[in-house]
């Protein structure tokens, strides 16, 4: 469970900077935040549909298999 030695880069190892694109991501992450842009009604509806006939089909499935009696 130990995270990779990528994410646990010590203040010692300044000599070996971070890449500049991933430097500038993260040093501006605001301007372009595409999980804050509201969704579209209509592409959250079918969003929401899709993972409903899902859900039917695995629930569907799930009650032949989940019945071993």
């Amino acid at each position: 469970g130990a995270a990779p030695p990528v994410f646990i880069r010590p203040p010692e190892g300044e000599d070996t900077p971070p890449p500049a694109p991933a430097a500038a991501g993260a040093a501006t992450p605001e301007p372009h935040v595409p999980e804050a842009e509201p969704v579209e009604p209509e592409k959250e509806d079918r969003a929401i549909s899709g993972i409903e006939k899902v859900m039917r089909r695995n629930a569907r499935a799930g009650s032949h298999s989940r019945d071993p009696d």
